[in-house]
């Protein structure tokens, strides 16, 4: 693009003039890292670098709102890149890496959409700590695509579904009243949840069928069955009788979440109740 466009940095901020007309403001977050690691210039350089074809495309005021939701995000993942190990961030010269900078980036630009953005940075952070060639890297990658694509009630149902899989022991997550508390948001978006959803999330690879010698027990039954989570359940029902009805769908019961659906799950779990879920 060839109009320049100035930025007044903030208080106690500096702009970077990093690549083409885009100004960069630096933040304030002092990353500790010696010589032999890559610097927080260098690494907004390489993110511009690999985005900036698609930024060309953009008229003037496209280009200074992408401006303003690019310096955002970065502002964001410098912050959390911070706590990685600093030779972690050498990465950031691999070319998968800057595959996976380049969708991340342009997926939170096209709709500024700040939720989409936090969670596309945390996937990210998974992405730079994964070993390559992995089943989990393909996971991750999988999931950088498809949250785009995904409603907040779909991440729900997602979430909620993993919940009842029960992969992981509620009892030593959390008690009863933060089950209740904690994740009030994932419940009051499931009562906004269609079962015409249950074929998008087929559709895009988050699950398939369960088949219907093996369908996924009703929630009804699981209490009566005296289960693992018998008293969450029954917590759950005397305040969320909704999510009881929609359990009770055919098209729910006979639903199977995938391995990406359950990693966007698992993902979203531990940003509500803010710790790391076990068996990730």
């Amino acid at each position: 693009m060839n109009t320049k466009m100035k930025q007044k940095a903030g208080n106690n901020s500096t702009n970077l003039q990093i690549a083409g007309n885009m100004n960069v403001k630096k933040s304030t977050v002092n990353l500790n890292y010696n010589l032999q690691t890559i610097s927080e210039e260098e690494i907004c350089k390489i993110i511009l670098r690999v985005i900036e074809e698609r930024l060309k495309i953009l008229t003037n005021d496209a280009y200074l709102v992408a401006e303003q939701r690019f310096n955002s995000l970065f502002s964001k993942f410098i912050k959390r890149i911070s706590f990685l190990n600093p030779e972690i961030l050498n990465r950031f010269n691999e070319p998968s890496i800057q595959f996976a900078l380049n969708d991340t980036y342009l997926r939170y630009i096209e709709t500024g959409d700040i939720e989409l953005g936090d969670n596309l940075i945390e996937i990210m952070i998974d992405r730079l700590e994964v070993n390559e060639r992995t089943t989990k890297q393909f996971i991750i990658d999988e999931a950088r695509n498809i949250l785009p694509k995904l409603s907040i009630e779909n991440i729900c149902f997602l979430a909620f579904y993993t919940i009842i899989e029960n992969d992981f022991p509620l009892k030593e997550i959390f008690t009863l009243s933060e089950f209740s508390t904690k994740l009030h948001v994932l419940f009051s978006n499931l009562n906004n949840f269609s079962v015409n959803e249950i074929s998008y999330l087929k559709q895009i690879q988050c699950g398939g069928d369960r088949g219907f010698m093996s369908q996924f027990p009703s929630l009804n039954k699981m209490i009566e069955e005296n289960c693992e989570i018998k008293e969450y359940l029954i917590l759950l029902k005397s305040k969320w009788q909704s999510i009881f009805n929609l359990w009770e769908q055919y098209s729910v019961i006979h639903f199977c979440v995938y391995p990406t659906g359950k990693y966007i799950g698992c993902k979203y779990l531990e940003k509500l109740i803010g710790k790391k879920l076990p068996n990730l």
